[in-house]
């Protein structure tokens, strides 16, 4: 009987750009989640907590289909757990939405250019590049909501 891996091998590099994905993706989840927890306005902070949602069903699904392509999950969930003291380092307050908002919008960039980067390879699964352009326009749609709330915000 043969397995996936029989017939399929995922290329290194793709396997490489997942965990890249994965640890962004978790990075992303983690900062939304600390940064929400100290927003005063309530709109702005049910739109952070949806990123944070967001990342982390994208990383549940990338992770769950990481392991079908045969790699191991576990040592990247490790690492990628959060860093308490991140938000005393950032340079803005939690009170200048604006600042927030710039955040949110440079995170989900950096994620947006790594999917770009991960379409790029020849070699990705129907399966696999189907979940990466969905959640690549699901990434698209976030950040037009923040660049929307961003504006209504200054009106």
């Amino acid at each position: 009987m043969l397995t996936s891996t029989q017939i399929y091998s995922v290329p290194v590099q793709i396997l490489d750009k997942l965990k890249q994905l994965f640890n962004i993706l978790q990075e992303g989840r983690n900062k939304y989640e600390k940064v929400a927890a100290a927003i005063e306005n309530k709109e702005l902070q049910r739109t952070v907590v949806g990123l944070a949602m967001e990342s982390n069903q994208y990383a549940v699904e990338l992770s769950s289909q990481i392991q079908c392509l045969g790699g191991d999950i576990k040592e990247w969930i490790e690492r990628s757990k959060p860093k308490i003291s991140f938000v005393r380092n950032e340079q803005y307050s939690l009170k200048d939405e604006t600042a927030i908002l710039e955040m949110c919008e440079v995170n989900e960039k950096k994620m947006i250019n790594t999917y770009r980067d991960i379409l790029k390879e020849p070699f990705l699964v129907n399966g696999l590049r189907n979940m990466i352009e969905y959640q690549l326009n699901g990434l698209m749609g976030a950040l037009l909501q923040l660049k929307l709330l961003h504006t209504s915000l200054h009106k």
